[in-house]
């Protein structure tokens, strides 16, 4: 009976968490949409005056454009910020002074649409840097193809770079990692590619 009791308790906060996770993803996309056609327009009147106005035939809407992709760009902050605070509830994550003080700040409308900006710049950063990784490798491969016949060593030092290059990515990217889960205030936000977290907390939980 305490099995299907624990079962049913673990369930139960599961089907919380992904209608959490939902709202928050949802939250997510919104705010990048807006984010770009804020950009876009903000971009059309700084490089061209009063292209607004015609693409929208109207003076009026031209003015408030911007202000109603703003609004609501900013309200979505704080209501972010509460959904992933109860995502961080409901897995008793450890309330650490950072996550206090964050907790906090980040009800601030336009902290958390920064934080949300610079994570999705740093993941476009991170995409170059292993296309360009990946472009190295391959030129290296092919220019040194033919010493690597002639020499040995060639081939192993080769080797050995690639490898440094791979550990040394891989640290940077667990490191990366763990930042942005300090940072937030649950430390997921996809339970079915994150449970290697979400099942070690809620085991605590349930064993309390």
């Amino acid at each position: 009976m305490n099995g299907l009791h624990a079962a049913g308790d673990a369930e139960e906060i599961l089907t919380r968490l992904r209608r959490l996770v939902t709202i928050w993803r949802a939250t997510y996309v919104i705010q990048m949409i807006l984010l770009l056609l804020l950009t876009v327009a903000v971009g059309l009147q700084m490089a061209l005056p009063g292209v607004l106005a015609l693409l929208l035939r109207s003076e009026v809407g031209a003015q408030y454009l911007i202000p109603i992709i703003l609004v609501p760009l900013l309200i979505l902050d704080p209501v972010a910020a509460y959904v992933e605070h109860r995502m961080g509830r409901q897995l008793r994550v450890r309330r650490t002074p950072l996550r206090k003080v964050l907790t906090v700040l980040y009800m601030v409308p336009g902290v958390m649409l920064w934080r949300r900006s610079m994570l999705l710049s740093l993941a476009l950063a991170w995409l170059l840097v292993i296309i360009v990784v990946l472009v190295l490798w391959f030129v290296g491969l092919v220019l040194l193809i033919g010493p690597m016949r002639v020499a040995a060593p060639v081939g192993q030092i080769f080797g050995r770079v690639v490898d440094a290059v791979d550990i040394f990515l891989n640290w940077l990217y667990t490191a990366g990692r763990q930042a942005v889960r300090e940072i937030a205030l649950s430390p997921v936000n996809k339970i079915e590619d994150e449970e290697h977290i979400v099942l070690p907390l809620l085991a605590a939980q349930l064993d309390e």
